[in-house]
């Protein structure tokens, strides 16, 4: 038999039901059903209205609860059905699985069939399973240290709804060069270590711009959503030359990174990337992309943040001076205001390291100096 409520407990759940709290937390918080959920609503709605002939019946609370769910969304994205089209299909794939795709397809006003088009129109099902699957599987290897196989990461992927067969996860896994340290795997893993070369060794001074990038991925919280940042800086100009933002930590987040950051500079020269070991950047499809920008990657130590502090050092700094001294009220004021701080950053915010100039003047007068046209 089911646990009896006061109806004091009754009040406070329709209350916060009507402050917008989702229906999914109130049925968990309280332990009931949909269908007892409704019958408080419809008993309160008739006391609220009684005489009036007004009742709130199930096709009402649902479409409140709609209403409600595309409300959050607009919050989240800070996008319209009017907003650029590419924004709303990236809204989408960020959120898809958190919300359902019919209600993203509905709010930002794109045909799922536009939609999947949009991502791929090539694609079959198995295809966009496999590009969902990949963020999943990498973020589940990482959390166990690269030492579970195909079969493990499988049933934790039955468990977490995710439901996928170890050959599809092992072809998944061999095609990232996500291999466990265990039994015939060991000597692939050594042999993909051997190849992490470290070509820093912690010396962080070089001769000019778009020689040495750096980067890195910090988690930061707004309200009780985890939100994650990857940033790419010069390590000639501890200049921020690209960031994005993104509720997943994947091979999509640091990808998108690197690409924004090539498209803003475009080096005309061979560079270096250095980076840690995360499943992120050691995948296959990642270091794929620098190959095709000419970008060799260079990877810290094993458990050594002091290998690329450069990075370490801007994610605090951009925490204690902006992040941890607001509220924010919805995610897109929370990434208008990483922007702006990184605009100042870049352009007002003196560099101790750079002997108090700004990177953007330390870059200045690099390229007068030199009369450099590569002017970035």
């Amino acid at each position: 038999m089911g646990k009896k409520h006061t109806t004091k407990e009754k009040a406070e759940c329709i209350q916060e039901y009507r402050g917008g709290k989702p229906i999914d937390e109130l049925l968990f918080r309280y332990s009931i059903s949909k269908t007892t959920l409704y019958r408080w609503l419809k008993s309160q709605e008739v006391k609220d209205k009684r005489g009036t002939g007004v009742q709130m019946d199930r096709k009402t609370i649902a479409e409140l609860d709609r209403q409600r769910k595309m409300l959050a969304i607009y919050q989240r994205t800070g996008l319209g059905t009017s907003s650029p089209f590419p924004d709303r299909v990236h809204a989408i794939q960020e959120l898809n699985g958190e919300y359902s795709l019919n209600m993203l397809c509905l709010t930002l006003g794109i045909p799922k069939a536009t939609y999947y088009r949009a991502i791929d129109n090539k694609e079959t099902q198995y295809e966009i399973k496999r590009k969902m699957l990949t963020p999943i599987i990498g973020e589940i290897f990482d959390e166990f240290q690269q030492t579970i196989g195909a079969r493990k990461i499988a049933a934790i992927l039955k468990e977490k709804g995710y439901p996928t067969s170890p050959d599809t996860v092992a072809k998944i896994m061999h095609s990232n060069g996500w291999f466990s340290v265990r039994a015939g795997a060991k000597k692939l893993y050594l042999q993909n270590q051997k190849r992490m070369e470290n070509m820093l060794c912690q010396q962080f001074s070089v001769s000019k711009p778009n020689e040495v990038w750096v980067s890195d991925v910090t988690e930061i919280k707004y309200g009780k959503y985890k939100y994650y940042i990857c940033a790419v800086l010069d390590l000639f100009s501890r200049k921020v030359v690209a960031f994005h933002i993104s509720m997943k930590a994947t091979v999509q987040l640091v990808n998108r990174t690197i690409k924004k950051a090539f498209e803003s500079r475009q080096p005309t020269e061979p560079l270096i990337l250095h980076t840690d070991r995360g499943v992120n950047y050691t995948s296959k499809v990642y270091n794929q992309t620098l190959q095709l920008m000419n970008i060799t990657h260079s990877y810290s130590a094993t458990g050594n943040p002091y290998d690329n502090s450069v990075c370490e050092a801007f994610f605090k700094t951009l925490k204690e001076e902006e992040l941890y001294r607001h509220e924010y009220h919805s995610e897109a004021e929370m990434k208008k205001s990483v922007s702006d701080y990184i605009e100042r950053y870049n352009s007002k915010r003196p560099h101790t390291y750079l002997h108090n100039k700004t990177p953007n003047k330390v870059e200045k007068e690099y390229f007068e100096d030199h009369n450099d046209p590569e002017k970035k």
